[in-house]
């Protein structure tokens, strides 16, 4: 009699799983591969969910993640611990290039010292585009000419692990575009929006949403999309080449204002509209839009969410917060 296939047992490394993206992520990988081990790095303390391994560690600290990896040599490794906001990074130069490129080195060298068998998924972002955004829409072959610290830091990071891990390390570059959903935190356009909508229908501040540039033109997923783009990824390393990299869109832009415009037909009080200088972006490109094809046609990947449930499943968890006080 032929026994049934039991599915291999593989360990997953998670930076930043603590973090926004990362505890959607760590959520759908215990779900969707039955027989992983999930061990999660964060920097701070977490009570880990059931079937994943909590582990701190700060990943500036060469001699601790070299002892992590060590310990667990993981089979993939996704690293997303990042300084993400744009904005934040502008005047925070040092920090970024420490967190993003520095952290991202640490555990290169502790991979390739301990996992040198392992997939890397690398998570960087649509932002090294840049410039070229003034071009059309952004293809994986396309020049990344970055235009903010951030995407420097992301790209600098990029070109360091083609030439720090080993070549039987499979590596793979996946740049997100946009992505927001429940728990994003209010440095984004999207939830800053939405907690100010939030506060104003329970009367806690006046009914006025202040706003940055409302014209620019983004292309805006579900982190849940992203998250199963990650995992479509993980699924099919095996027949994915030793080296690649992915956009991650819906390959439609939308304008900024747009998402207000779901917030005045969600809310239940009226408001106005403030432009406030010290949200404007002088680095802004008026359209950034990315192709993902290239990851459609590998893993058969697509996105499921609409922009449109994307912005009301983000009020939807401001309004909870504001009525919970």
């Amino acid at each position: 009699m032929k026994m049934p296939c039991r599915p291999r047992h593989i360990r997953i490394l998670v930076t930043g799983g603590t973090g926004f993206v990362g505890r959607h992520l760590v959520s759908a990988l215990i779900a969707s591969i039955p027989g992983s081990e999930v061990v999660v790095l964060s920097r701070g303390h977490c009570i880990a969910p059931t079937g994943v391994r909590f582990h701190k560690c700060d990943l500036r600290d060469f001699d601790a993640i070299d002892a992590v990896v060590s310990t667990y040599r993981p089979d993939v490794v996704v690293h997303l611990a990042a300084q993400t906001s744009v904005a934040q990074s502008i005047n925070n130069g040092f920090n970024t290039w420490t967190i993003n490129f520095v952290s991202t080195l640490a555990l290169a060298r502790a991979i390739a010292n301990h996992a040198a068998t392992a997939s890397f998924l690398f998570a960087s972002t649509s932002e090294v585009y840049g410039l070229s955004f003034k071009d059309g829409v952004a293809y994986e072959h396309t020049l990344p000419r970055p235009n903010n610290v951030y995407a420097r830091t992301k790209l600098a990071a990029e070109e360091m692990l083609n030439d720090v891990l080993p070549s039987t390390v499979q590596l793979v570059v996946a740049r997100p575009s946009n992505h927001s959903g429940p728990g994003q935190d209010e440095r984004f356009v999207i939830p800053s929006f939405a907690s100010q909508v939030a506060k104003i229908e329970q009367g806690n501040i006046e009914p006025i949403v202040r706003v940055g540039d409302l014209t620019p033109m983004r292309d805006f997923l579900h982190v849940a999309d992203v998250v199963a783009a990650y995992i479509s990824i993980i699924k099919s390393a095996q027949k994915l080449p030793a080296v690649s990299t992915f956009n991650i869109s819906s390959g439609q832009g939308r304008a900024i204002s747009d998402v207000l415009n779901i917030l005045h037909k969600l809310s239940i009080r009226p408001f106005e509209v403030e432009v406030d200088l010290s949200r404007l972006r002088l680095t802004d490109v008026p359209s950034a839009i990315t192709d993902s094809a290239a990851l459609t046609n590998a893993t058969g990947w697509r996105p499921k969410h609409t922009f449109e449930g994307m912005v009301d499943d983000v009020f939807a968890f401001q309004r909870e917060r504001q009525m919970a006080g």
